[in-house]
């Protein structure tokens, strides 16, 4: 309702109240009025009179329920929606809402708890979306992406589902899906300069550099000044050898955040790729010393010890990589690939598998996994793993 009609509206509704004061209507459509034009309070004194007038009408004790919200007043919310409840235990919204009142309040269990009641009575798409974001912050990723995929069957145009979807494949290493729900997301919401952002990075991890680029600019040309595009930026030029471009994307990153650890961290990137490891390491620490502390710089550092011959400090630093949160199929191989430098082949083996699972076609993981299984002297495991590379083979179309 615009503005001028608002307060129109407010002043007929008065005029209704005062020719009759028991007009339980005029008073709530005076408090959504006064909500709207944002007087909380007196759209609590509204629907506190309509309670008065008639002490089982639900569409107060929901809205003074949303209003308490609003004010983060949870308590006073969780007692309208309760007291809702007890006037009408199918109202699935009081139930949704009660569960978004304890998301809030940070207790998950009770969110969740209730929410499930609201999908007995009602599966929507907005209350399996929220599910979803529960279980997401119970760690419970499995669920999360179970209930994020039915919000998508159920509504594949909603952003924030794809969002979501895209962001959990990102953290569980599944790059591809993660392009694919991204892709998604600026596609429904082609000004989203975040989701752009967010593309550009998966592009980034499934090496595509030059839709990733694209990502990036479409990012920029939204919102020149976000810094973590900039960075986004570097890493691209620092992948395809632009070391000039790099070293202006981490300058401007730099020009436009007060926290330059993510900087430090991609000069040792750019570092790393000049070939000059000392200094790459500098930066790395220097990162690490200001709290930088995701898995990517943990591997960046394990892969530079490893080229030095350091095996044993580099495989500290991959299962640090995978401890912060890294756990793409390449880091679990990685972190293999140094035990088996090692002789640690039980331990080659277990990476190798959990990369495969990551990444169940990569033919270079299988391979590996098959050499481990033969210095473990396991000949029909390293046979089975070789027999899936020649059937890959055997499987790919040559025509084309």
């Amino acid at each position: 309702m615009a503005l001028g009609r608002i307060d129109i509206a407010v002043k007929e509704f008065k005029k209704a109240i005062k020719f009759d004061y028991s007009d339980i209507e005029s008073h709530a459509n005076l408090g959504i009025a006064y909500y709207e034009q944002g007087k909380l309070d007196m759209a609590l004194k509204e629907f506190a009179i309509c309670l008065e007038l008639d002490p089982e009408y639900e569409a107060a004790l929901g809205n003074m329920g949303n209003i308490y919200n609003i004010k983060e007043e949870r308590e006073l919310a969780i007692e309208s929606y309760k007291k809702l409840l007890e006037i009408n235990p199918n109202s699935y919204e009081a139930y949704n809402n009660l569960g978004l009142t304890y998301y809030e309040m940070g207790d998950f269990d009770k969110a969740s708890e209730y929410m499930e009641e609201a999908v007995k009575i009602d599966e929507n798409q907005g209350i399996i979306y929220n599910l979803g974001l529960v279980a997401y912050k119970n760690k419970d990723i499995k669920r999360a992406i179970e209930l994020f995929n039915k919000a998508y069957e159920m509504d594949s145009q909603n952003q924030n589902t794809n969002f979501n979807l895209a962001t959990i494949y990102m953290e569980t290493g599944d790059y591809e899906k993660a392009v694919k729900y991204f892709k998604n997301s600026v596609i429904i919401n082609e000004k989203d300069s975040v989701a752009w952002e967010k593309l550009g990075s998966a592009y980034l991890k499934t090496e595509d550099y030059s839709s990733s680029l694209n990502a990036y600019k479409k990012a920029l040309d939204i919102d020149p000044d976000d810094p973590e595009t900039h960075q986004g930026l570097a890493k691209v030029y620092i992948a395809i050898g632009n070391e000039k471009l790099a070293e202006v994307a981490i300058e401007n990153a730099m020009a436009l955040s007060s926290d330059h650890t993510s900087c430090h961290y991609l000069k040792g990137l750019l570092c790393a790729e000049k070939g000059e490891t000392e200094e790459a390491k500098e930066y790395y620490n220097r990162a690490i010393e200001e709290g930088y502390n995701r898995g990517d710089i943990h591997s960046s550092m394990g892969e530079l010890l490893e080229h030095e011959g350091n095996i044993d400090e580099a495989i500290e630093e991959y299962e640090k990589a995978i401890e912060a949160g890294s756990v793409s199929g390449n880091d679990f191989f990685n972190l293999g690939y140094a035990f088996y430098q090692i002789y640690d082949f039980d331990s080659a083996i277990e990476y190798y598998k959990k990369a495969i699972e990551k990444n169940p076609d990569d033919i270079t993981f299988h391979d590996y996994l098959g050499r481990a299984y033969m210095e473990n002297g396991e000949d029909e495991l390293a046979r089975q793993e070789f027999d899936i590379i020649n059937n890959s083979f055997s499987n790919f179309d040559f025509s084309g």
